[in-house]
């Protein structure tokens, strides 16, 4: 979106409370960091909160000797709105006669979601940091961001790790590198960042696609925080404390699981076994020594969620022979006195068309059993015993014909409860659901579209009618072996 040209150079707004407390943020943030002399890139989207971060690293570049360079990513995802995006921080660099390294999106390649956009983003950042020589790079992220992403990890069901959310300093995997973040601006919350940029006389870029209610992050930004600030006005401030709590605990726990990491685990090749004798530590350590052995196996946490976690660490206490599917491809298995985790076998792709699937009848894809039938809802209201997935669809879905398939790039559903549509790549993301799994998720599909992805959201148009006496039954279930 258009906006004015700042109207002072970074680094020459007044000195009010708001730029003297965040200048005083950043600063003590970078000494924490140890990064006093330093060459940083700096992550700039042309925003509110990069835009101050930059302005409030060029007023430090003489008090803490830093070389600054920024960097600027296209996603491609708003047109004409990211091109003026590119060019306003180009024009920016300029008058603060700074270098300024542009990248975009691959062309061809497609993004889509918030995890798509932030690994392209994270991949240019890492090749910016190594071909500038500099010490790590340096994003906006806020306290308000930390809050937010608090809330996003409770949601989904986070452990300690997750409780934690982001940190002022640490190391991510990317593409096989390794790339240092520094979050200046962590303690600093989203309302001052504006004061700042006023102050500072910035006038910073403004991206539509934070209004679009599609995006997780948005719906928490703009439902949840409100609500939660009725019942506390400090919400944020709670939350980050909660975060910063986490983490104490995080590294206590995590210090203790590499201190005993050498009694209870073996690396062997591609594999770590973990002695049983691990069950008898704290839950908490027991379960840092299970994800340490899926990283070491893996080489990141990607998609890997607490659940994965406590599978593992439950397999420490239970019966021989029993194997557990991990994201990445791994399988953790129990054998004698130790628990396995180890690349798993090669998963047989599902069928690329899709299969009719009969009403009543069943259908076998991708290795799921897909059974119809329509039921009086007094019948139907039931959950199944063998914890198979289940839908109660409108029975007049059975009039026509349906299918059952799996997900192909740009479907959409419009979930119930909601008016428009989401993208599944996207419900996939929020989900936690590990990349090599989505495409062996069943899809149900009529003619209108996606009437229910298994065992995640049935479409508003599909539900069965409140009241209605009959309804159809879909359910998936794995088939006995």
């Amino acid at each position: 979106m258009t906006a004015p040209p700042p109207r002072r150079g970074p680094g020459r707004g007044r000195t009010s409370g708001a730029v003297r407390e965040t200048r005083a943020a950043v600063a003590g943030a970078l000494r924490r960091a140890d990064l006093e002399g330093a060459r940083l890139v700096v992550a700039v989207s042309g925003g509110q909160d990069s835009l101050a971060l930059l302005d409030a690293l060029c007023s430090l570049r003489g008090p803490l000797r830093l070389e600054l360079v920024c960097a600027h990513f296209d996603h491609g995802l708003r047109g004409a709105e990211s091109a003026a995006d590119a060019r306003f921080v180009r024009q920016h660099c300029e008058r603060a006669g700074l270098e300024c390294v542009a990248g975009a999106a691959e062309e061809g390649r497609q993004i889509r979601g918030e995890e798509s956009a932030r690994e392209a983003r994270y991949g240019f950042l890492s090749l910016a940091v190594e071909r500038a020589g500099a010490a790590a790079v340096a994003v906006g992220h806020s306290a308000t961001d930390q809050a937010e992403t608090v809330l996003l990890n409770i949601v989904r069901g986070a452990g300690l790790a997750g409780l934690s959310a982001m940190r002022e300093d640490s190391v991510l995997p990317v593409g096989g590198r390794e790339l240092r973040v520094v979050r200046p601006l962590l303690s600093v919350q989203r309302p001052a960042l504006a004061r700042y940029c006023q102050d500072a006389g910035l006038a910073p870029r403004l991206d539509s696609s934070n209004e679009s209610g599609e995006f997780a992050r948005n719906r928490v930004r703009r439902s949840l925080v409100p609500l939660l600030r009725t019942f506390n006005p400090a919400v944020e401030d709670a939350l980050v404390r909660l975060a910063e709590n986490a983490s104490r605990a995080a590294e206590l726990v995590e210090s203790e699981a590499e201190r005993l990491w050498p009694q209870c685990a073996r690396e062997d090749g591609g594999s770590v076994s973990i002695a049983r004798s691990a069950s008898s530590l704290p839950p908490a350590v027991a379960g840092a020594i299970a994800r340490r052995a899926v990283a070491r196996v893996k080489g990141d946490l990607r998609d890997v969620r607490q659940g994965h976690v406590d599978a593992v660490a439950d397999l420490l206490r239970g019966a021989r022979g029993r194997t557990v599917r991990l994201p990445g491809g791994l399988e953790a298995v129990a054998r004698g006195d130790a628990v396995v985790v180890r690349p798993g076998p090669p998963r047989a792709a599902g069928p690329e068309g899709p299969l009719p699937l009969p009403v009543p009848g069943t259908a076998t894809w991708s290795g799921w059993l897909i059974s119809t039938s329509v039921e009086d809802a007094g019948d139907g209201d039931r959950p199944p015993a063998d914890g198979a997935l289940t839908a109660r669809l409108d029975p007049a879905l059975a009039d026509g014909p349906l299918w059952v398939r799996g997900w192909i790039d740009g479907d959409r559903i419009q979930p119930s409860g909601m008016t428009g549509t989401r993208k599944l790549q996207d419900l996939f993301v929020d989900d936690r659901v590990p990349r090599e799994e989505r495409r062996s998720v069943p899809l149900v599909v009529s003619e209108r579209g996606i009437a229910w992805v298994a065992g995640r959201r049935v479409a508003g148009w599909a539900t069965a009618p409140r009241g209605a006496g009959r309804w159809l039954r879909v359910r998936a279930a794995r088939p006995p072996t």
